[in-house]
C-alpha cells in the first residue's frame, strides 16, 4: 500500500541463468558483461524471485508484481533454444507464484516462431497460473503482424489475456549506429515499439482480432502526444496499403481507443502522465515499474503522491484498472 492505495506493478522484470547463458552464446549488445560488478549486481536483482524482491516491494509499497522474463526474452531465440527458454521461465515463475499467490502474478514466455508450439504452452502456462504474454517489438529483426503469428493473437483473444508489447532495440542504423546510448531507452526502444504497433494496426491485425488488447510502457510510449498525427493519411484519405499488407478499417486512433492500454513505467514527467490519462481511453493507463531498471520508489510516488491527479485517478491507475483487466491473485489462479 501506498497512502492507502493498493499498488499493482505490471511490468516488473525476472532473469534465469538459462536466459543469460544463452544471451552470451550470441555474442551480441544484448550479453551482459559480467565482468562488470554493477552489472553483477543488476542479474542478482533480477534473478531473485523470493523474499529479496518481496522486501523491495515492501519498502516500494508495491502490494502484487506481475513479473515478465527480461530482455532479450525467449522469443529474441530460435528453434528449440526459444522453447527451452520459455518453458524454464514459465516454470520457474509459476513456483514463484505458488510460493508467494498473493504478491506475483506472471507474464507468459513463448516462442513465437513456432506458433502450434506456442498456443499449446499459452494453455500449459495459464493452468500453473500465468496471465498474459510478453512480447518483444521486434524478434531478431521480424515483428509480430506477420500473418504466421496470427494463431497466438486468435488465442490471447479467445483467452481474453493482454499481451504486454516489450521495447527492443531498433535496427535503424542511424540510430544502432550510436549504441545503447541512443538505440536504448533514450529513442531506439520507443520507435522500434512505434513500428511494431503502426505495422501491427495497418496490417488489420486489430480488424481480425477486434477484442486483442495490446499494453504498451512507459506512457504508451509517447502515442498519446501522438494520436492525432498518426491519424494523418487517414484523414488525408491516402491510407491504403500495399497489396498483400493487409490493410484497416478505421483511423489508429479508434484502436487505441480500444485496442491499446499504457502502463507508467519508465517517464517520470507529470505532464506526460496527465496526457496519457486525458487522451486514452478512461481505464486503459495502469501502474508500472520497470523493475529492478528504473526507480522503483519513485515509480510509485510518481502516481500515489501526484499533485495532478484526483484520488480517483490515484486509485484507478495504481491498482484498479489492472484488475479489470484481468491482473491479480485471484486472476491468475484461473
Amino acid at each position: 500500500m501506498k497512502n492507502n492505495f493498493k499498488v499493482f506493478d505490471i511490468e516488473h522484470h525476472f532473469s534465469t541463468q538459462l536466459l543469460r547463458l544463452s544471451s552470451a552464446e550470441l555474442g551480441d549488445a544484448l550479453s551482459m558483461d559480467m565482468n562488470d560488478p554493477a552489472m553483477v549486481e543488476m542479474e542478482k536483482i533480477v534473478r531473485d524471485l523470493d523474499e529479496g524482491r518481496i522486501k523491495n516491494m515492501d519498502a516500494a509499497g508495491v502490494d502484487y508484481a506481475h513479473l515478465s522474463l527480461t530482455t532479450p526474452g525467449s522469443e529474441y531465440f530460435e528453434g528449440e533454444t526459444a522453447k527451452l527458454i520459455a518453458t524454464d521461465a514459465n516454470d520457474r515463475l509459476a513456483a514463484a507464484i505458488q510460493k508467494y499467490p498473493d504478491r506475483f502474478g506472471g507474464w507468459i514466455s513463448l516462442a513465437p516462431d513456432d506458433p502450434e508450439w506456442s498456443v499449446k504452452e499459452i494453455d500449459r502456462a495459464a493452468k500453473m497460473g500465468l496471465f498474459g504474454w510478453s512480447c518483444l517489438s521486434n524478434m531478431r529483426g521480424k515483428y509480430i503482424d506477420d500473418p504466421k503469428y496470427w494463431p497466438i493473437f486468435e488465442k490471447l483473444e479467445a483467452m481474453d489475456m493482454p499481451m504486454y508489447l516489450h521495447p527492443n532495440f531498433s535496427n535503424i542504423k542511424e540510430i544502432t549506429e550510436f549504441g545503447y546510448a541512443l538505440n536504448g531507452p533514450a529513442l531506439g526502444f520507443m520507435v522500434d515499439a512505434h513500428i511494431c504497433l503502426m505495422r501491427m494496426i495497418c496490417r488489420g491485425v486489430f480488424d481480425r482480432f477486434p477484442k486483442l488488447k495490446v499494453i504498451l510502457g512507459h506512457d504508451g510510449e509517447a502515442f498519446p502526444f501522438l494520436m492525432n498525427r498518426v491519424d494523418t493519411a487517414w484523414r488525408q484519405g491516402v491510407h491504403s496499403v500495399p497489396p498483400g499488407m493487409g490493410g484497416y478499417q478505421h483511423e489508429p486512433s479508434y484502436y487505441f481507443k480500444n485496442n491499446i492500454y499504457a502502463t507508467t513505467s519508465g517517464n517520470f514527467l507529470p505532464e506526460a502522465l496527465r496526457c496519457s490519462l486525458d487522451v486514452f481511453t478512461k481505464g486503459h493507463v495502469m501502474m508500472s515499474t520497470d523493475y529492478p531498471y528504473e526507480d522503483f520508489p519513485g515509480s510509485v510516488t510518481l502516481v500515489s503522491d501526484s499533485p495532478i491527479l484526483s484520488d480517483e485517478e490515484k486509485k484507478a491507475t495504481l491498482a484498479e484498472n489492472a484488475m479489470a483487466l484481468g491482473f491479480g491473485p485471484k486472476a491468475t489462479k484461473k
